[in-house]
């Protein structure tokens, strides 16, 4: 017979799943080009980020499961592990990590799917008013894609915008670091139709140079800056076209 501890975890898992399947009808998601993505091995999801309260990197965390078998490890704010630390094992339960360049390689190491947000909190929590305009991204992507050799797959994810209106975000300074609170003025998200737009996946080896080429750290922001670029023309073609007749 199964523990009690089982059975109330396939309570849990049953019950999440129920959420997700209402989630994605809730939201009227339409998945594109998901086959890009392996369906096993390491790889590394690199997607836009949007939205304030995380409900991309549910569902696609949930896309990319149905589609391999497996949850992705998503990299997530360091606020998750550090201000609860008795959280943490809830939410690695989760398969969420500490965004860190370790836990990214370590996690590509074990032949995982990451997902990570480039953009970190201030694609997230940017003002409505910059919607669809993506913020600087971060280099750690390319860092890993380089150290691990995994592929990268650009993700567009189209609506999440527009599910939650956002004023901004504050910034508070702690232990001598900086913490930013998006301001929404709605908790609960619209019914916005969402797209979920997957890329063909970009070869490190070709996109970035080989560790044996090391590079300065204002040549990585400049090769993050150059993706960076990439991604929004793809998304302004991407919504250009789906806001056609």
């Amino acid at each position: 017979m199964a523990s009690g501890d089982a059975v109330l975890s396939r309570i849990l898992d049953r019950g999440i799943d129920a959420f997700l399947f209402a989630l994605k009808k809730y939201f009227r998601i339409q998945v594109e080009g998901i086959e890009w993505v392996p369906p096993q091995g390491r790889c590394l999801v690199v997607s836009n980020h949007s939205g304030f309260a995380g409900a991309d990197a549910i569902l696609l965390s949930h896309l990319l499961r149905c589609h391999r078998g497996q949850p992705p490890v998503i990299l997530a704010h360091r606020a998750f592990f550090k201000w609860v630390p008795a959280l943490r094992p809830f939410f690695e339960r989760f398969n969420l990590r500490e965004a860190c360049m370790d836990s990214g390689v370590s996690a590509l190491q074990e032949e995982r799917c990451v997902l990570l947000f480039p953009e970190g909190e201030d694609g997230n929590f940017k003002p409505s008013s910059e919607r669809y305009h993506l913020q600087p991204f971060h280099t750690g992507f390319l860092r890993m894609a380089r150290e691990t050799g995994a592929l990268m797959i650009p993700c567009l994810v189209l609506g999440a915008e527009e599910a939650h209106f956002n004023l901004g975000k504050i910034e508070l300074s702690s232990f001598g670091k900086t913490i930013k609170l998006p301001l929404p003025l709605n908790l609960i998200p619209w019914p916005a139709r969402w797209k979920v737009h997957f890329l063909p996946p970009i070869d490190p080896d070709v996109a970035v140079p080989p560790q044996n080429h090391p590079l300065k750290h204002p040549e990585w922001v400049a090769l993050a800056e150059k993706f960076r670029m990439s991604f929004q023309s793809a998304m302004d073609a991407d919504r250009a076209h789906r806001n056609q007749p």
